[in-house]
């Protein structure tokens, strides 16, 4: 196995920065005033200088170079994995609590005197900073030193109600930006976040209308990057949006509240996991290593697994060649271990080389994987760990530079999906990589090759799966991405990597 990422939510996240209660005042009339959530700042932009993240004293855990092997790998019981640990010090709820819990529909009138159906849970398992540091890429155990973040601020959605939390963050000094964590259950996980600039600070609220985060200063002007609008123009666009808001079907809250109640538990139960087994369980047909992955053969593994008989319904893959983490470094003076990161980004760059037109990657993927593994030391990878997500995305852009593409630009998706992630990045021809903790693929990176679904004619279930080159092997094995979404012990992301 290769160690290549790690990112453990564990019981130092009760080091990070605690989320206070609401105290700044949001009324600006005529704007709506916007409800309290359950965390809060200032109404500026907090400075991240205040808040380092604490060092761990934990030890690095420096992984085999072997592929897992299924038959060294034992059976257990969901009884046998504790996943208990101290609620005051991390939880909100426990982690049965939170997985035990319902989802309520969105339901309810579609009126202004009545938004209620559009806010779900505001209590989350896992404090709000650990799942901003999560969805920077880093480790909070064991965080990137000078890794800042700032106070929690409130960003309200255009009917005056906290939609999400902002961060700002400063990572050695030199590279800032923000994140936006969900405030409730009924909002994607993940809101927008940026890369060299700051949550708006104008002294007032902070709106986020359809995608774009306005400020809005004590005169009730409202301003997005270089415009602004007067508190008239403002509350027209308040209101326009609102109306979309209460317009959204039940369906579509739900599915997005699906999504995001699964990721938080993911997280949660991740924290009070302990070393479980990286690789335990049935093999199934069609499988070559137990859980969600290792499928050569689809349609076997479907049968074997879910029972009678199912056919393909569409499919869609990439062309990328097909080399190993062993036979790509044949050439190399020096084989490594905990290379699937370099493999994974020599793949992508060898494809847009191949399929895009990008000729100024060199024509060899030997040289190229050469260039690549002299860049890997400066961007964080060792021969011992690996690569931190975190820093998968700089790596990326790295190598980017030094191929001649200096506008390459990689995008670290936490709370990935099948269709807005996988599916889409596949029908754009985009190369993705795909990193997991746990599971089929614990502590290792895949490139998605594809993906390909599948029905039953027995009882009419969809089966979705993404095609991938896994390292291990030279042909295309599959993840079942249903499965994988449902094992909750199991936390993944994905680097997009787009060559420019």
């Amino acid at each position: 196995m290769k160690r290549t990422i790690t990112i453990v939510l564990a019981t130092a996240l009760a080091l990070l920065l605690p989320l206070t209660s609401a105290n700044a005042d949001r009324d600006s009339t005529p704007l709506p005033t916007p409800t309290a959530g359950p965390t809060s700042g200032s109404s500026t932009s907090p400075s991240p200088s205040a808040h380092p993240i604490p060092t761990s004293t934990r030890e690095p855990v420096v992984e085999a170079s072997a592929e897992p092997s299924v038959d060294e790998a034992p059976d257990i019981e969901a009884a046998d994995v504790d996943v208990s640990v101290d609620e005051n010090e991390v939880y909100d709820l426990s982690v049965s609590d939170f997985q035990s819990a319902s989802i309520v529909p969105a339901d309810g009138p579609r009126d202004e005197s009545d938004n209620s159906f559009l806010y779900g849970d505001r209590t989350f398992a896992v404090d709000r900073a650990a799942i901003a540091v999560a969805l920077l890429g880093f480790d909070p155990v064991d965080p990137e030193p000078g890794l800042l973040l700032s106070d929690g601020v409130d960003i309200l959605d255009p009917l005056g109600n906290v939609a999400y939390i902002g961060f700002n963050y400063s990572v050695d000094g030199s590279t800032t930006g923000y994140v936006t964590v969900a405030a409730h259950t009924r909002v994607a996980l993940s809101g927008p976040a940026a890369t060299g600039s700051s949550l708006p600070a104008n002294g007032g609220a902070i709106y986020l209308v359809d995608g774009t985060l306005w400020g809005v200063d004590a005169d009730g002007f409202a301003h997005a990057a270089d415009v602004v609008e007067a508190p008239a123009d403002f509350s027209q666009r308040l209101a326009t949006s609102s109306h979309r808001l209460l317009a959204q079907s039940r369906t579509a809250i739900n599915t997005v509240e699906v999504d995001t109640m699964g990721q938080i538990d993911k997280l949660a139960a991740f924290l009070g996991r302990g070393d479980a087994p990286l690789v335990a369980g049935t093999v199934y047909a069609g499988q070559d290593r137990a859980g969600w992955g290792g499928i050569s053969s689809p349609t076997s593994y479907l049968v074997s697994r879910y029972g009678g008989s199912w056919s393909s319904t569409g499919y869609s893959y990439l062309t990328m060649p097909g080399f190993t983490m062993a036979s790509i470094q044949v050439k190399e003076t020096t084989q490594y271990d905990n290379t699937c990161v370099p493999t994974a980004i020599t793949r992508a760059f060898a494809y847009y080389r191949n399929e895009q037109g990008k000729t100024k990657i060199p024509a060899s993927n030997y040289t190229l994987y050469g260039r690549v593994m002299d860049i890997a030391p400066s961007k964080g990878w060792s021969k011992d760990s690996g690569v931190f997500w975190g820093k998968i995305g700089g790596f990326i852009s790295a190598v980017g530079d030094d191929t001649g593409y200096p506008n390459t630009t990689s995008k670290w998706i936490l709370s990935a999906t099948y269709a807005g992630t996988m599916k889409s990045a596949v029908n754009e021809d985009l190369a993705i990589i795909f990193s997991t903790q746990f599971g089929s693929y614990g502590n290792h990176a895949v490139n998605v090759a594809g993906w390909a679904e599948y029905k039953s004619l027995t009882t009419g279930k969809v089966s979705h799966m993404v095609a991938i080159w896994d390292g291990w092997k030279g042909t295309i094995r599959y993840i079942d991405w249903d499965a994988y979404m449902n094992d909750s012990q199991v936390i993944g992301g994905v680097n997009t990597v787009d060559v420019k």
